[in-house]
């Protein structure tokens, strides 16, 4: 059980769940927002990712799936992480 009185949000970049189960998810997670993103190369992770992103959207999840320009698995100096201060403003 995750230990959702500890967070309001929760961001992978990239990040999964091992599992998704809608079931599951919808209660842990009830009321919280979820950002999923990665670099837009990070090709290894685009399964992962859209997998985490599909279950919590089916589970009634607000889930945000952004891609990062140019990126790969490791950010650039040149990231704007703004687009986190964004989300977490947002939610």
């Amino acid at each position: 059980m995750l230990r959702t009185d500890l967070f309001a949000t929760a961001r992978g970049a990239p990040g999964e769940f091992q599992s998704i189960d809608p079931e599951s998810r919808s209660v842990e997670l009830a009321g919280k927002a979820v950002f999923n993103g990665l670099g837009e190369n990070d090709t290894d992770w685009f399964g992962p990712v859209n997998a985490t992103h599909d279950g919590l959207l089916e589970a009634g999840i607000e889930s945000v799936y952004i891609e990062f320009p140019g990126d790969g698995h490791r950010l650039s100096p040149e990231f704007d992480e703004s687009v986190f201060f964004d989300f977490w403003a947002n939610h």
